[in-house]
């Protein structure tokens, strides 16, 4: 509830003429002593990008006008970029490549960001550690839709080295998951 209240004052601040970049925690408060607010993933952006409320034009710009360092931060859940692959939210996905967050940098996820994976033990303690590629094609093998896997591949984003082992072993032994993988897809794994 408190950052859907403080969403709504910043699109009011917009409306009236305040300026983008005057809304970052850092870009003009660098000599402020001031920790920027956090909530429940431990990143503001990673929290609004959450919300279906504030995923629009407006938050792009936003996106577009912060430091890179906010844009790829990660405290304690899941980056911008993890949450707005897991809201399908391509618009978004697109203006955080553009910004330059790292593409293939493995996040940790918990159980409440991946309902359907299956966690070992050590999993469950430390989190599942996910590339931001493997998280848009799990997608896409629930909701057929590749539209994100795709923008992310052709940007430059990778699997890890563990990730490209499992899919290179469903495809030997012809795993549904892999077969449900788009050919165009499958260049990723050559």
């Amino acid at each position: 509830v408190r950052i859907l209240q403080q969403w709504r004052l910043a699109e009011a601040l917009l409306e009236d003429g305040a300026r983008v970049g005057v809304l970052s925690t850092y870009g003009h408060w660098l000599t402020v002593r001031w920790d920027p607010p956090r909530f429940g993933s431990g990143s503001w952006l990673a929290d609004l990008i959450g919300l279906p409320e504030a995923r629009g034009p407006l938050l792009v710009q936003v996106i577009r006008a912060i430091p890179l360092r906010e844009a790829q931060e990660t405290k304690k859940g899941a980056s911008p970029l993890m949450v707005a692959i897991s809201n399908r939210w391509e618009e978004g996905t697109l203006a955080l490549i553009e910004k330059g967050v790292e593409l293939s940098r493995r996040q940790g996820l918990n159980r409440s960001d991946c309902p359907w994976c299956v966690l070992t033990e050590r999993e469950r303690t430390l989190g599942l550690l996910q590339s931001p590629l493997k998280a848009a094609l799990d997608d896409g093998m629930l909701n057929e839709e590749w539209g994100l896997a795709r923008l992310l591949v052709e940007r430059g984003a990778r699997l890890s080295d563990k990730e490209t082992r499992v899919f290179n072993e469903w495809k030997k032994q012809g795993n549904i998951t892999w077969l449900r993988l788009p050919e165009d897809l499958h260049r990723i794994f050559d």
